[in-house]
């Protein structure tokens, strides 16, 4: 361990002690210059400042983007379309029929374009830093934006995800994906949370038109399947983890939010064996009923594997 690293829980303890004290700005504002040298002491200073909240830094740019400005009406549209998705996807995670949106927004700011967005705080207790904690808004921002990854990089594993969202948060991404089409925006930014170092978010037009049309397409058939293997990797950003079958091809799949921490889990431990219940989506893109392509979306999942349920993936 490094002098850096020790430094760590010391700069912790040094920002729970500036924030409870009168013009806590100035004190944290002078510890942030003098401690971020080190990944680490930037984790552990966005940890401070973060909290509970999870946050989407986004900077706009393109062809409608002329410097630092853009159309107000433009920009007002995907904010409100935006919150509006946020939403939706808590709804969907909660499975419940109302939710009280909250997301905040600062911005815009300077560079190019800038717009963040922040689910609100909705707990103040003292978490050790590196501590993971999303709220029900914060997971939501963090779906919304791995939608969007999946539909710049992995569009196939984007359909699986999108048709099991609820019909009311389909057609609210499809709006904020038109925007970006519409506006003709390449966006850039962050999503940051507690606990997880800053993971890069690219949205371009062609990305949100891969979303509108996996919104639009139709689902010829989702059948579940139990698959022994074990898990072969995690991205936290996009929700997505790779699953080696004990016999068959690997397939990635996407995570939903309420299995996140136990997926999370099992690649923490030395044996990342597990059985996984999934939902298996075929997907025929409109007018050709010829091709077809499936995705995989886990249901539930255990560590350890049983011989006897053993499933053989088709490539």
């Amino acid at each position: 361990m490094t002098a850096d690293d020790d430094s760590i829980p010391s700069l912790a303890a040094a920002l729970a002690e500036a924030r409870a004290r009168p013009g806590s700005m100035f004190l944290t504002g002078s510890l942030e210059a003098a401690f971020s040298r080190t990944a680490e002491q930037r984790q552990a200073l966005r940890d401070e400042r973060l909290q509970d909240q999870t946050e989407l830094d986004l900077h706009l740019i393109g062809a409608n983007v002329l410097e630092h400005s853009t159309r107000a009406d433009w920009l007002g549209i995907f904010m409100t379309r935006t919150s509006t998705a946020v939403k939706e996807l808590a709804k969907g995670i909660s499975g419940k029929q109302r939710h009280v949106p909250g997301l905040l927004v600062e911005g815009p700011g300077p560079g190019s374009v800038r717009v963040t967005f922040r689910s609100p705080p909705q707990k103040r207790a003292n978490t050790l830093p590196g501590t993971e904690t999303e709220t029900l808004d914060g997971k939501a921002l963090h779906q919304f934006a791995s939608l969007f990854m999946l539909a710049e990089d992995e569009p196939d594993l984007l359909e699986g995800s999108v048709q099991r969202l609820p019909g009311a948060a389909r057609r609210a991404m499809k709006q904020v994906g038109q925007q970006v089409v519409d506006a003709s925006w390449s966006i850039e930014g962050n999503l940051a949370a507690r606990g997880r170092g800053l993971q890069h978010v690219v949205i371009t037009p062609n990305g949100a038109a891969n979303l509108i049309r996996a919104v639009g397409e139709e689902a010829a058939v989702t059948e579940p399947t139990v698959v022994t293997g074990a898990v072969d990797g995690w991205t936290w950003s996009k929700s997505v983890m790779d699953f080696q079958p004990k016999n068959g091809r690997a397939f990635r799949a996407v995570v939903p939010p309420n299995l996140q921490e136990q997926v999370a889990a099992i690649v923490g431990q030395p044996n990342h064996d597990a059985t996984g219940n999934f939902s298996v989506t075929t997907v025929y893109p409109r007018g050709d009923a010829t091709y077809a392509h499936r995705s995989y979306v886990l249901e539930a999942i255990q560590a350890g594997t049983e011989d006897d349920l053993t499933v053989l993936i088709e490539p």
